[in-house]
């Protein structure tokens, strides 16, 4: 118990005179400002008493009093900064974990676009060595994935007459250029197809890592080119050989072709008439409103005509001549 507690006991307005001993000294409290500390006497007032003792006190526990308000600054300091990092790493953590989502759900949709790609796919090494096939590339080829992985592309699909062509193609595309080519490429079975190719570099943060060879098996569209073009051919012959003088011309009458029949009848060769109207050539003054007629029946109405009349040829004479005038649809 302290002097200060005992000081505390005294109710206001006291004014006998009592003593207290306490730990062997006999406190005298007496009313007024005055109160006397005596061991057995008095020695001193207890105000100077306890301005010593207060001063002595503080001396004595500042530096604790400091060391502890300092602590307690350094914790919540501590604690402070152990929030913000926990919080700037929870942060991280989230966001690393959206974009790993997201990566997932990227990944997902290019492994979907890559097996269901309605093109055969193969993704090769920069050595021309198989690492993935997708399902058309199976389809189209024959080949199963575990059949090709690991297999030079070009001696599984190139038949050896176009070997160097395909090694060429794939040279190109391991030194980072694009190619793209249409050739013949060799199914599982031995069968020759016809394919488009495109083959184009793979890269990540600049490098090259892989390519990408895209194979479209064109086999039917270059029978039905192979077929247009035979009727061509066929067409052109029947009207090259034909014993009809026969010439095309285009919406404005303009020549654009004849055959020989046509050279020998007007005297003209192609070349000379090339560009030229139809109706001035032949027709003559004399009858150009009626070849105009004519003319205008076929490109205008896309109605074919046909009329027993005359035309002129290269020398000023006329010859007879049944013309027939037929649109081309």
């Amino acid at each position: 118990m302290k002097i200060w507690d005992a000081l505390m006991t005294i109710p206001r307005g006291y004014l006998s005179m009592k003593t207290l001993s306490y730990g062997g000294w006999i406190i005298v409290f007496n009313y007024g400002p005055s109160i006397d500390v005596t061991r057995g006497s008095p020695l001193s007032s207890l105000t100077n008493y306890g301005k010593i003792g207060l001063v002595e006190l503080i001396k004595k526990y500042f530096s604790f009093f400091i060391f502890i308000l300092a602590a307690i600054f350094v914790i919540l300091l501590l604690s402070l900064i152990l929030f913000n990092t926990n919080q700037r790493l929870r942060k991280r953590i989230l966001e690393q974990k959206k974009l790993e989502e997201k990566f997932k759900i990227e990944k997902a949709f290019l492994e979907r676009l890559f097996e269901d790609s309605p093109e055969a796919i193969a993704v090769v090494d920069n050595k021309s060595r198989i690492l993935r096939v997708n399902n058309e590339f199976t389809r189209v080829f024959g080949y199963r994935a575990d059949e090709a992985i690991g297999k030079s592309i070009d001696e599984l699909l190139a038949p050896g007459e176009l070997r160097y062509e395909a090694a060429d193609a794939t040279d190109k595309v391991a030194k980072g250029e694009r190619v793209s080519f249409e050739t013949l490429r060799q199914r599982k079975d031995g069968k020759l197809i016809n394919v488009s190719v495109l083959g184009a570099p793979v890269k990540v943060a600049g490098e090259q890592i892989a390519v990408y060879a895209v194979y479209r098996d064109i086999t039917e569209r270059k029978r039905a080119e192979d077929e247009i073009e035979y009727q061509r051919n066929f067409l052109k012959s029947l009207i090259e050989y034909s014993p009809l003088g026969i010439v095309t011309v285009d919406k404005e009458n303009r020549i654009i072709a004849c055959n020989r029949a046509f050279e020998n009848i007007f005297q003209y060769r192609e070349s000379e008439i090339l560009g030229r109207d139809l109706d001035e050539l032949v027709a003559g003054k004399e009858l150009i409103e009626e070849a105009r007629g004519l003319t205008k029946k076929a490109i205008v109405y896309g109605e074919s005509a046909k009329l027993v009349t005359k035309r002129r040829r290269k020398d000023g004479t006329y010859v007879d001549v049944e013309v027939f005038s037929v649109p081309v649809k």
